[in-house]
Protein backbone atom coordinates (compact mmCIF):
# COMPACT_ATOMS: atom_id res chain seq x y z
CA UNK A 1 0.00 0.00 0.00
CA UNK A 2 1.51 3.24 -1.07
CA UNK A 3 0.94 6.42 0.62
CA UNK A 4 -1.80 7.66 -1.90
CA UNK A 5 -4.13 4.40 -1.16
CA UNK A 6 -3.49 5.48 2.34
CA UNK A 7 -4.71 8.81 2.36
CA UNK A 8 -8.01 7.76 0.41
CA UNK A 9 -8.89 5.34 3.47
CA UNK A 10 -8.25 7.75 5.40
CA UNK A 11 -10.46 10.31 3.99
CA UNK A 12 -13.16 8.09 3.53
CA UNK A 13 -12.97 7.21 7.35
CA UNK A 14 -13.15 11.09 7.88
CA UNK A 15 -16.93 11.21 6.03
CA UNK A 16 -17.81 7.98 7.68
CA UNK A 17 -16.70 10.19 11.26
CA UNK A 18 -18.64 13.24 9.98
CA UNK A 19 -21.69 10.97 9.26
CA UNK A 20 -21.60 9.65 12.91
CA UNK A 21 -24.88 9.75 14.45
CA UNK A 22 -24.39 7.86 17.78
CA UNK A 23 -21.76 8.08 20.91
CA UNK A 24 -20.89 3.95 19.46
CA UNK A 25 -20.37 4.67 16.34
CA UNK A 26 -18.37 7.91 17.01
CA UNK A 27 -15.85 5.97 19.82
CA UNK A 28 -15.93 2.46 17.46
CA UNK A 29 -14.08 5.35 14.40
CA UNK A 30 -11.79 6.95 17.18
CA UNK A 31 -10.42 3.28 17.60
CA UNK A 32 -10.41 2.73 14.19
CA UNK A 33 -7.91 5.73 13.81
CA UNK A 34 -6.16 4.85 16.56
CA UNK A 35 -5.60 1.10 14.82
CA UNK A 36 -4.53 3.01 12.00
CA UNK A 37 -2.22 4.82 13.29
CA UNK A 38 -0.22 2.27 14.90
CA UNK A 39 -0.14 -0.04 11.97
CA UNK A 40 0.85 2.63 9.98
CA UNK A 41 4.10 2.94 12.30
CA UNK A 42 4.61 -0.59 12.31
CA UNK A 43 4.59 -1.01 8.22
CA UNK A 44 7.29 2.74 7.87
CA UNK A 45 4.56 4.77 6.63
CA UNK A 46 4.99 8.03 6.35
CA UNK A 47 4.73 10.39 8.76
CA UNK A 48 2.22 12.41 7.06
CA UNK A 49 -0.13 9.41 7.52
CA UNK A 50 0.52 8.52 10.64
CA UNK A 51 -0.25 12.34 11.27
CA UNK A 52 -3.63 12.18 9.40
CA UNK A 53 -4.44 9.24 11.54
CA UNK A 54 -3.88 10.76 14.65
CA UNK A 55 -5.77 13.60 13.79
CA UNK A 56 -8.78 12.03 13.18
CA UNK A 57 -8.89 10.56 15.91
CA UNK A 58 -8.80 13.59 17.69
CA UNK A 59 -11.19 14.86 15.65
CA UNK A 60 -13.61 11.85 17.10
CA UNK A 61 -12.31 12.51 21.00
CA UNK A 62 -13.35 16.26 20.46
CA UNK A 63 -17.32 14.77 18.55
CA UNK A 64 -17.48 12.40 21.40
CA UNK A 65 -16.62 15.29 23.81
CA UNK A 66 -20.07 18.11 22.21
CA UNK A 67 -21.95 14.40 21.80
CA UNK A 68 -21.58 13.60 25.69
CA UNK A 69 -22.15 17.01 26.62
CA UNK A 70 -25.38 16.87 25.08
CA UNK A 71 -26.43 13.84 27.24
CA UNK A 72 -28.44 14.86 30.22
CA UNK A 73 -26.20 12.78 32.34
CA UNK A 74 -23.67 15.72 31.67
CA UNK A 75 -25.74 18.22 33.78
CA UNK A 76 -23.78 16.53 36.62
CA UNK A 77 -24.66 16.53 40.13
CA UNK A 78 -24.03 19.42 43.13
CA UNK A 79 -24.25 17.51 46.51
CA UNK A 80 -22.87 20.06 48.79
CA UNK A 81 -25.51 22.83 47.90
CA UNK A 82 -28.39 23.54 50.57
CA UNK A 83 -32.04 23.43 49.60
CA UNK A 84 -33.58 25.53 51.52
CA UNK A 85 -36.22 22.97 52.17
CA UNK A 86 -34.13 20.20 53.25
CA UNK A 87 -33.53 18.62 56.18
CA UNK A 88 -30.01 18.12 57.22
CA UNK A 89 -30.47 17.73 60.87
CA UNK A 90 -28.61 21.09 61.32
CA UNK A 91 -29.84 23.59 63.21
CA UNK A 92 -30.04 27.09 62.01
CA UNK A 93 -28.78 29.77 64.62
Amino acid sequence: MDKKDSLVILNQAEKLLIKATTIQETKELKDLFLTAKDWAERKGLSKEIIQHAQGYAWLAERKLGGMLKATPRAKGGQPYQKDSTSNTGVKDE
